[in-house]
Parts: structure tokens; sequence; C-alpha cells
């Protein structure tokens, strides 16, 4: 992964052989081919590591400090998601940063958005590497059509060991 100086995700490499691996398993692959792109590409792990990575700051904070962060997902259609950050504690090398979001798409701008949602969340970095080992949170969001609306909650959860 090659990240840029504000964090963001530039390049994934080597998903084309995850993929590939994933595809020539004939029962997995048959099963998973109408999700891989959305799952598991490239796009999808950018726009996990986005998600992730967006809340760590690009400069030194004590607890208490606010700062905001937007990313647009990208995956199956641009989604934008603007953080609230607040480091909410810090505890020898681990900081425990509390997430907030609002989460919207419109089709075109100026257009109403017809995703809105919300999220809350919360990340536990390293503070001396800037490496999130928890990340977790939960979203609500509506989608709006003509006739109906759909919402879909979400649970998301990184934990590294």
């Amino acid at each position: 992964m090659v990240f840029s100086n504000k964090g963001q995700v530039e390049y994934v490499q080597e998903m084309n052989e995850i993929i590939q691996d994933i595809e020539n398993d004939s029962a997995t692959g048959k099963y998973l081919s109408g999700v891989i792109p959305d799952q598991i590409s490239q796009d999808a792990v950018t726009d996990m590591l986005n998600r992730i990575f967006s809340v760590i700051p690009a400069k030194e904070i004590a607890a208490r400090d606010t700062w905001i962060s937007n990313i647009t997902l990208i995956t199956n259609h641009p989604v934008n998601i603007s953080n609230f950050n607040v480091l909410k504690s810090r505890n020898g090398d681990t900081s425990v940063i509390e997430i907030q979001s609002n989460v919207f798409a419109r089709r075109s701008p100026g257009e109403e958005p017809y995703l809105q949602g919300n999220q809350k969340g919360s990340a536990s970095v390293s503070y001396s590497t800037g490496m999130p080992f928890l990340y977790q949170a939960q979203s609500e969001i509506v989608t709006t059509t003509d006739v109906y609306d759909v919402k879909q909650v979400e649970k998301f959860l990184l934990k590294m060991e």
C-alpha cells in the first residue's frame, strides 16, 4: 500500500493475484464472482484503509483536541464521509479517538442527497507509530428512492493482534 502525506491511500498493490486465487477456486470463485468487485477489489481495500487511517491527525495533538477529516468511498458509488474526531484519551502509547460522522451521497453536485446517515465509533491508535490496532464503527444510512426508503445498519470492526 502506498499512502500520501495526508494519510490517504494512493495505491494498493498485488490485489490482482489475490483476486485470481479466489476466482481459481471453483466453488468459492463461483459463489463470490458477483461480490468480488465490491468487497475484495483494489477499490474496496482502498476504501477500507481510508476509513481506518482517515482518523489519524497530521499533527501532534493533546487530549480533547478535535479535527475533521473528509473522505470519499468509491467502491459502489461515491459516498462522502465527514468525520469529527476527538482525542478522547491517551494512556501510555495508546490514544483513543472518538469518531462521529455524517455520511451522504448525491447523484450530482447541488442535488439533494439520496443517501444520508451517521456513523459513530472509536479507534485505538499507537501514539508513537500512528498505526491503528482497533477500529470500530456503527452506521445507520437511509437511501431514498422514488418509491421507498432503504435503511442499512452496518457494524465495522478491525482488530489487529
